[in-house]
């Protein structure tokens, strides 16, 4: 799996070391890279999710967060957090002017699909590697709704349109870890208390 790369949980992942590279115009939409520590490319296992839906035809996956991953969540949050500010302090020098941060957070795009008790997020799926529970391939026509899974993600990139931002996220390889779960009646808090402030 992954080759002879070694990918670290996300917990490992020091999210201040993020930084943003200069920003690129590419066929009308502009970018700027994420590294970590200015030189490396950002990848990270997450905690035990839910498939809730595929999107074969648009390689899109909905994911929903499972009792006991209150901290993926409280990571995945400051993360964002985290490239919101960065995008704020940068933006003068980007776009000519300070952007408020009330109007970034209005053209943010998040990974979080609007929810009322379970946390969900919508991940693209570009060349990813999709392994049973016996470390075996599979397709991806062969995930089912309810596979609870633990992923490798990527965190590529910020793209900038006229009138929204967002994070590129990839997820490039997915571990089954229990075929079958029961209905998710678990609250995750949104409380700002949890969210680290930087």
């Amino acid at each position: 799996m992954n080759g002879n790369k070694i990918i670290n949980y996300y917990n490992n992942l020091n999210i201040k070391s993020i930084c943003l590279k200069n920003l690129t115009n590419n066929n009308n939409e502009y970018n700027s890279l994420l590294l970590l520590n200015d030189n490396e490319n950002i990848s990270f296992k997450t905690d035990i999710l839910k498939i809730i839906d595929i999107d074969i035809d648009n390689n899109i996956i909905i994911l929903e967060y499972v009792k006991g991953t209150d901290d993926f969540y409280i990571f995945m949050r400051n993360l964002e957090k985290h490239i919101k500010d960065q995008v704020y302090l940068n933006s003068k020098k980007w776009f000519g002017k300070e952007i408020k941060e009330t109007v970034l957070e209005q053209m943010y795009e998040s990974i979080f699909i609007p929810f009322e008790k379970i946390p969900r997020i919508r991940v693209e799926l570009n060349n990813v590697n999709i392994y049973d529970k016996n470390n075996d391939k599979m397709t991806i026509k062969e995930l089912e709704i309810n596979n609870e899974i633990i992923g490798i993600m990527e965190l590529k990139k910020i793209v900038f349109h006229p009138e929204k931002f967002y994070l590129k996220y990839d997820i490039v390889e997915i571990k089954i870890t229990n075929y079958c779960s029961q209905i998710n009646n678990y609250n995750f808090s949104d409380s700002e208390d949890d969210i680290i402030k930087n």
